[in-house]
């Protein structure tokens, strides 16, 4: 019978190096800020239990980056803005209409992306509101853009411009 004393060994030092993974995989999951990609895609104003990243909280204080002006002409429609939230760490495009007559007579389509990535675009999903009009979350460990399409609804129904909020 032959005994193998380096194969316990081996298993013991690979016992706690895997547990070591995963108690940091874990530790990622529990921080909203570790899991930062896992936000891309999410609503910035209704995903994350009560500390939602678009709200302002003790822990998160919204940053408003590279406010825009939307013009049709000479007509001011609203403001674009890149958004980020330090505790998500994520960023995301947000307009709001300067007011109702402007929202009657245009459309503004906003979209976020990371810089230099492609398929990271995020859009819209309540594109019919009011204010604020906002996009998905991109992940804003690196450049994060945001950027709107314009469209004249009334009287001639036709796409205007692009508007660039900004990259940051």
């Amino acid at each position: 019978m032959t005994i193998y004393h380096t194969r316990p060994l081996r298993r013991l030092g690979v016992v706690p190096a895997v547990f070591g993974i995963v108690l940091a995989s874990v530790a990622l999951v529990a921080s909203p800020a570790g899991a930062v990609s896992s936000w891309s895609g999410k609503d910035p104003y209704h995903d994350y239990g009560p500390g939602k990243c678009a709200e302002w909280t003790n822990d998160n204080h919204v940053v408003w980056m590279d406010a825009t002006y939307v013009y049709d002409g000479s007509t001011w429609v609203g403001t674009g803005y890149l958004a980020y939230s330090p505790m998500c760490q994520t960023n995301w495009g947000e307009f709001y209409y300067h007011d109702h007559a402007a929202w009657d007579q245009h459309t503004v389509v906003p979209s976020a992306w990371e810089a230099g990535k492609t398929g990271t675009d995020q859009y819209s999903q309540n594109l019919n509101d009011f204010g604020p009009v906002y996009t998905l979350m991109v992940d804003g460990r690196s450049t994060a853009c945001a950027g709107a399409q314009l469209y004249e609804l009334y009287p001639s129904h036709h796409w205007v411009t692009w508007y660039t909020f900004g990259c940051e």
